[in-house]
């Protein structure tokens, strides 16, 4: 596992004794992982992206856009973002097929913020799970 506040060591050492399945990070070292050759986004089946408009606005979108470039053709894309900026708008055009774009209009006009915010609150909500550690203990 690759995890921000780790040593990039630590992430390195891991990854090579474990290999991993999963990939959870910030662009930085995703990028950097994938430079180094040690992960591989060949298998990649879905992407995400989460505040992408604050990715871009930090000035990665050559990262973004490489990381993007190196993922199979066939995959699922998840883009989200607050805004939609013309820096995201470009790298939708880089990274996806066919988006679908889904636009919440609530907060924009006073009468639809009347009508629908109720239910979205009131069906809100938050759930978690305690995993226990994936190692064996057996010995």
């Amino acid at each position: 596992m690759a995890v921000g506040g780790h040593k990039l060591e630590e992430d390195l050492d891991n990854l090579k004794n474990e290999g991993c399945n999963l990939v959870v990070g910030t662009v930085g070292r995703v990028w950097d992982l994938i430079q180094r050759g040690t992960i591989s986004l060949k298998k990649i089946k879905v992407f995400i992206i989460d505040e992408a408009d604050l990715i871009i606005e930090q000035g990665n979108q050559v990262k973004v856009s490489e990381i993007m470039q190196a993922l199979p053709k066939q995959r699922r894309t998840g883009l989200f973002s607050a805004t939609m900026t013309h820096a995201l708008n470009s790298l939708v055009k880089i990274g996806m097929r066919n988006p679908y774009f889904v636009e919440i209009f609530s907060y924009k006009d006073e009468e639809l913020k009347k009508k629908y915010e109720p239910y979205a609150i009131s069906s809100l909500r938050e759930e978690y799970a305690t995993v226990k550690s994936f190692e064996a203990k057996e010995k």
